[in-house]
């Protein structure tokens, strides 16, 4: 039985440990965020002190594990844009290279070739 199904009936006997294992099914942000809330609702109508910090431990270990992943993808964004600035570094050197093989094939006097470089 899910856990607003508890609330709605008020079958208060097991609603705790209902919350507590919708905590470890996987949901998205906004339904932990509404979760977690209604399960620290719960527990200070329902529990002691202990289970209220529980709540709160459980709701700071989710925010913490959810920072470790969002730093990591940050750290992934980084170092592709970095990744991508050097190889764009490589092909303006390769492109000046290029115009300046172009200036001296012509310098040379060979014929103009057909097309044109940026």
């Amino acid at each position: 039985m899910k856990v607003c199904e508890h609330i709605y009936i008020t079958n208060f006997a097991d609603v705790g440990s209902c919350f507590s294992s919708e905590t470890h099914v996987g949901h998205c942000c906004l339904d932990w965020q509404f979760l977690f809330k209604k399960y620290l609702d719960y527990e200070k109508s329902q529990g002691d002190d202990e289970r209220i910090e529980s709540v709160k431990r459980k709701a700071m270990e989710y925010v913490e594990s959810t920072m470790s992943w969002c730093k990591v993808i940050i750290a992934l964004v980084l170092n592709f844009k970095a990744t991508l600035e050097s190889k764009l570094d490589i092909l303006r050197q390769s492109l000046s290279l290029l115009r300046q093989v172009l200036v001296n094939h012509e310098a040379a006097g060979f014929p103009k070739l057909s097309g044109s470089v940026p």
